[in-house]
């Protein structure tokens, strides 16, 4: 048996003079879709290269519910399942294994992992390069100075941005861009993209090896006269594959979406035996 099913929400009719609804630092109009997000994105060149200031961090967005861009949509595009049931000779298998496809959420995990500088990302590749840069770089100053080595991706402007009351870049054509060169402390970099939502979203999607059971149905006449008239012994597993874009967070525990989804740990798997008897 496969199911399948989608649903997409909007906004019907709003009951104000203005035709909007202020949720989540965002006005929403009629026909929009409910589970939209609106947050503060990556300044980027035309060609889509992350911005920089002079001192080599990301440039952060002017503030203000305007100058929020969409980051995506929280609802999955469809959820999905497969169950089936097999037997032959006494033999039984069934399984479910299911889904969801699309969708994003917030992965607040990962921000707090960060910023407290617990995230394995920054032991390994160019965040732990430079992080064991300036702890060498610590030891070997007699006055405990920290020489910054983290060169954040992306580019540099010749001058200053323009923008518009929606935080558009509006001058691009007076400018220039060159590769970012300028070294920072990784703790100063790390603190200036946290700003930014766009960096921490994560998919929805998953798929899940739900359940599998095997079982025997022992034949009548191993039975004899006994009292018992059935019996079936059968082994459980459950959570047995998971896969998605992230292991160490169970999207299966956020079936709604929520742009800030409270700490949760990893399903575990589990297995057992059954025995079904009948009298």
């Amino acid at each position: 048996m496969t199911n399948w099913s989608a649903f997409v929400e909007r906004y019907k009719e709003i009951n104000d003079p203005s035709g909007k609804v202020y949720v989540n630092d965002h006005y929403y109009q009629t026909g929009d879709r409910v589970d939209e997000f609106f947050a503060y994105k990556y300044i980027r060149t035309p060609d889509g290269q992350i911005i920089n200031n002079s001192a080599g961090l990301p440039i952060l967005p002017t503030s203000g519910t305007a100058t929020k861009k969409s980051i995506g949509f929280g609802n999955s595009d469809f959820i999905w399942s497969i169950n089936n049931n097999f037997s032959y000779k006494g033999v039984n298998l069934s399984f479910q294994f299911d889904g969801r496809v699309g969708g994003m959420i917030y992965d607040e995990i990962m921000v707090d992992s960060y910023q407290g500088g617990r995230a394995l990302d920054l032991a390994t590749g160019a965040f732990g390069d430079a992080r064991r840069k300036e702890w060498d770089s610590y030891k070997a100053s007699s006055t405990g100075v920290i020489t910054p080595s983290y060169v954040g991706e992306g580019v540099v402007a010749s001058g200053a941005l323009k923008f518009d009351a929606n935080g558009n870049v509006t001058n691009y054509s007076e400018l220039t861009f060159s590769p970012n060169k300028v070294p920072v402390r990784l703790q100063t970099y790390i603190n200036q993209i946290t700003s930014f939502q766009e960096p921490w979203l994560m998919s929805r999607t998953y798929a899940k090896l739900r359940e599998i059971i095997i079982g025997y149905t022992l034949p009548a006449k191993m039975l004899g006269n006994s009292f018992i008239r059935n019996a079936n012994i059968s082994i459980v597993g459950r959570n047995l594959l998971y896969f998605a874009e992230r292991k160490d967070i169970d999207l299966d525990q956020y079936p709604t979406y929520n742009i800030y989804p409270p700490l949760q740990s990893a399903t575990t798997r589990r297995y057992g035996i059954n025995v079904n008897l009948t009298f």
